[in-house]
């Protein structure tokens, strides 16, 4: 049995809005969270290579000049902005301690660079 056509239209297409706008939404959070995190993965991978060579350095005696060239060869090499002003280093009967300051600049869409500001230190406790 066929229903007589009644000269209205449907809802065609009216709830498609919603399912668009929650792709877009998903996207975007995800274009911001793939542009975020490979800087603070690449911050916490040089502050696990600081604490290392801490490590190292006070086993073989802590040479400060010596520290701050590795640590420096390797931000070069790792692409991380650092100046050799920005490394800290405190030596204390206890401890050794590497501050290191630095801002990544980020690109996103449309060339707009947002600053992130990324602090590494590496604390850690003489033998």
């Amino acid at each position: 049995m066929r229903i007589p056509f009644s000269g209205r239209r449907g809802q065609g297409g009216s709830g498609k809005i919603g399912p668009i706008l929650v792709i877009l939404v998903a996207a975007a959070i995800i274009y911001v969270l793939a542009k975020l995190i490979p800087p603070q993965i690449e911050r916490a991978e040089f502050q696990d290579f600081c604490e290392r060579m801490t490590r190292e350095n006070i086993v073989g005696g802590i040479q400060e000049e010596k520290l701050t060239d590795v640590i420096m060869a390797e931000a070069t090499k790792v692409g991380i902005p650092i100046k050799e002003e920005d490394i800290r280093i405190s030596v204390s009967e206890q401890r050794v301690r590497v501050d290191i300051d630095y801002t990544k600049k980020v690109e996103l869409i449309g060339g707009k660079i947002i600053d992130r500001r990324m602090s590494v230190v590496a604390d850690v406790p003489r033998i």
